[in-house]
């Protein structure tokens, strides 16, 4: 008689617990869909928002690098060529290149001990005669030629240039250069002076442009002079 009355009780609980408990498993994967859905939806959401800045930046790049390029052909309309220290000047944009072997040995961005002196003098005329600097450019280029010896060190000839151009630009740093105006850029083969059909001609390319923007106005995107110091022996990259 209690075994039955126990067996009566268990069934009720088990109906109570299953009443109250339990639901049906089809909607419980309706409402994990439908979490997913929300999730997916904000996700797509916030990169529709990423894509949108991203574009915007883009063309704000684009226009201020046409408005550097306009800069620069009218100041190479009106240019004489570089002074005596290799510097063009002319209205509010200077520039001057440094050819790469005299700063760094083939393959590599780390400066060596001789280019610190070229370093200093850039930082110097800067200094000295640019103080209304709103903008330094400190560019990287290298030749066509694919990176063999040191191919570990960078992924390609932007790799190298943008890492170059890096060093120049801590090394002003050191010097006493706002960090706030200084930017460091690359173009590795993409801005020759020179088409990239012989030995001449490549070692003129693979040089660090440094462009001064000076007064207010717009904040410019790196495009680079073609005019500039002659460059030493050849190095490669």
């Amino acid at each position: 008689m209690l075994r039955g009355k126990l067996a009566a009780a268990a069934c009720m609980m088990t109906a109570l617990v299953f009443s109250v408990g339990c639901q049906d498993p089809n909607e419980a994967t309706i409402r994990a869909l439908q979490e997913k859905v929300d999730s997916l939806t904000n996700d797509n959401q916030s990169l529709r928002d990423q894509i949108a800045r991203a574009m915007n930046e883009r063309d704000a790049a684009r226009a201020r690098e046409m408005d550097l390029a306009d800069q620069l052909a009218a100041a190479k309309r009106g240019g004489g060529g570089p002074g005596a220290d290799g510097w063009n000047v002319v209205g509010n944009v200077a520039w001057t290149s440094i050819a790469e072997n005299l700063l760094f040995d083939s393959g590599k961005a780390t400066l060596k001990s001789s280019g610190g002196g070229l370093v200093d003098q850039v930082a110097s005329k800067i200094q000295n005669e640019f103080p209304d600097a709103s903008r330094i450019f400190v560019v990287g280029h290298t030749d066509s030629d694919p990176i063999r010896l040191t191919k570990n060190l960078w992924k390609d000839n932007l790799d190298l240039s943008l890492n170059r151009a890096a060093t120049v630009t801590r090394e002003l740093y050191g010097r006493g250069i706002d960090k706030k105006k200084v930017l460091a850029c690359g173009q590795g083969e993409h801005n020759p002076k020179q088409p990239n059909n012989s030995k001449e001609n490549k070692q003129k390319n693979r040089r660090v442009d440094i462009v001064v923007i000076r007064g207010g106005g717009s904040e410019p995107a790196p495009a680079t002079p073609e005019r500039g110091s002659p460059g030493g022996a050849d190095s490669g990259n």
